[in-house]
């Protein structure tokens, strides 16, 4: 294919003509300064009309742009519905896509499947329309005598005949044009009332389906809540019943445990018991060894006292028997205070080993999660022990036990 440089002027011209040979559409001369705006309706920013006459809407309203620039022809699609074609392949809209001389190019497609687009033209050169006259002709010396040589009254009355003629014909021409004119408004009005009816016809369906689903929505929106109330019922009651078991459960774990605890603290009782008392008994032999140490230090003082008496007559002796007595009962009130530090001690032993008891007791049946008493115990390898609930939870939510945490 020749490229377009080389020739000052392009025109498209369609493949299938109509039967006016006068129809504009049938060839659409380019224009290097102006640009050729294809429409199906003549406006400020369309140039060129084409309007099917099967399919009214083939053609968009600002359908595409040929350019004729630098010796090459451009056609720009403008997003329109049933497209541009070039050599059968439709070009994108909004991209400059260059035509060579010799291309097809297509505004629109087939009605049908196999059938050819209305508006289909080839790019070609335009040839001169103006043909020299033949120099013979024009210098022939019988048309210049006739033309000097005076009109006969027959030629003038045959022209005027003729004019008549033409005129009427051309009358009625524009009659027929006018008709068809009508004709055309007429098919534009129906074609209007009927756009306009079948777009009533539209959003009345389309508000029709718009009720429908809505209702659809609420019958569906009826019976999902229904569905959701009795689930909501059933696993309320499933629920209730589980909190149930669980509690007597509970209650029974609880029981057990008592038990349990009851039991371990009669055994530990009866060691603390043992314990205690071998403490009362040590007391006890402290006590007793601290009243002998009494007794025997009232037997030296009244010994001392007797002494005492025998010297009262001598004065250095008197004051030394009031300093050793004075000795003695600090050491009796000395011993005194000891033995009831050591009752004190003694209570706060016993005390403090049933504090220390219990709590060793419920440290050993309480769980370290709930930091209640067990309920299901689950001992572990580690020799921990846990709730099983509250150990399934905790390995749900943490990857390492409580016990192993730092």
């Amino acid at each position: 294919m020749q490229e377009i440089e080389n020739y000052p002027m392009v025109r498209l011209r369609k493949i299938r003509e109509t039967s006016l040979k006068s129809d504009p559409s049938n060839f659409i001369y380019l224009s290097s300064t102006k640009p050729t705006i294809i429409g199906r309706v003549i406006a400020d920013d369309v140039n060129t009309r084409m309007l099917s006459k099967s399919t009214p809407l083939m053609i968009s309203r600002r359908h595409a742009t040929v350019t004729f620039e630098n010796g090459k022809v451009f056609v720009v699609d403008h997003s329109s519905l049933n497209g541009v074609y070039i050599r059968n392949k439709r070009i994108r809209s909004g991209v400059k896509a260059e035509v060579k001389i010799g291309d097809r190019v297509a505004f629109g497609c087939g009605i049908d499947k196999g059938s050819p687009p209305e508006f289909e033209y080839y790019v070609e050169n335009a040839q001169s329309k103006h043909k020299t006259a033949n120099p013979n002709l024009s210098a022939s010396p019988l048309k210049r005598k006739r033309f000097f040589e005076p009109p006969s009254i027959t030629i003038i009355e045959s022209n005027t005949a003729q004019i008549k003629e033409q005129e009427q014909k051309i009358k009625s021409l524009s009659e027929s044009l006018q008709e068809k004119e009508k004709q055309h408004k007429n098919m534009l009005s129906q074609f209007e009332e009927t756009q306009s009816d079948l777009l009533k016809q539209l959003e009345n369906s389309k508000l029709q389906l718009e009720n429908e689903r809505q209702e659809a929505e609420l019958h569906l929106k009826g019976l999902l809540e229904n569905q959701l109330h009795e689930q909501e019922s059933a696993l309320k009651s499933q629920f209730d019943m589980q909190i149930r078991d669980l509690e007597l459960e509970k209650t029974l774990v609880e029981t057990n445990l008592q038990q349990e605890l009851s039991k371990k603290l009669s055994e530990k009782d009866e060691a603390y018991q043992k314990e205690l008392e071998k403490q009362k008994l040590e007391l006890e032999t402290t006590i007793y060894a601290k009243e002998s140490e009494k007794s025997n230090l009232l037997s030296e003082l009244r010994a001392k006292e007797q002494v005492i008496e025998k010297y009262q007559s001598v004065e250095e002796n008197q004051k030394q028997l009031e300093q050793c007595l004075q000795e003695l009962r600090d050491e009796i009130s000395e011993k005194e205070n000891q033995l009831e530090q050591q009752k004190e001690i003694t209570k706060k032993v016993e005390i403090d080993a049933k504090q220390s008891a219990m709590l060793c007791m419920e440290d050993e049946f309480s769980c370290i999660i709930c930091s209640h008493y067990f309920i299901e115990a689950t001992t572990l390898p580690c020799a921990h022990t846990f709730c099983s609930f509250c150990l399934w939870e905790w390995l749900k939510k943490e990857k390492e036990l409580p016990c192993m945490q730092t």
